[in-house]
């Protein structure tokens, strides 16, 4: 039975689907991902353009426990691409961040960037 993406891992299909190169090759990279060895196969670096296809195969090839971890992680990411989320971020940036960092934050291209690069 072939599994559906949509299904099985929204939201790590959005980010899959929506996210920019960079960011996403920073979201595999990320230390919350240390102890997962077999993502490695999918990593990739951001000017990789195989690599996108490679980590996107995950979604058909892994079963969703393993993808488990990553789903959870993508879930927070595109939870704060809402209203209310963007709120928290920018209100968040404001006071947190140094100024160079937080207009880094507030120039990217969309809600889903912007969360993705204050994961990252």
């Amino acid at each position: 039975m072939v599994r559906a993406p949509t299904k099985t891992c929204p939201n790590l299909f959005r980010l899959l689907n929506d996210a920019e190169h960079s960011l996403l090759s920073a979201f595999f990279q990320s230390r919350s991902f240390g102890r997962l060895d077999w993502l490695e196969n999918y990593q990739f670096e951001p000017d990789d353009d195989e690599g996108l296809a490679s980590a996107a195969s995950m979604l058909h090839q892994e079963n969703k426990d393993r993808l488990g971890p990553l789903e959870a992680e993508a879930s927070r990411i595109v939870t704060l691409t809402s209203d209310r989320g963007q709120f928290v971020l920018e209100g968040l940036a404001r006071t947190k961040l140094e100024p160079e960092r937080c207009r880094t934050l507030m120039n990217q291209r969309d809600q889903l960037a912007r969360s993705l690069w204050a994961y990252t």
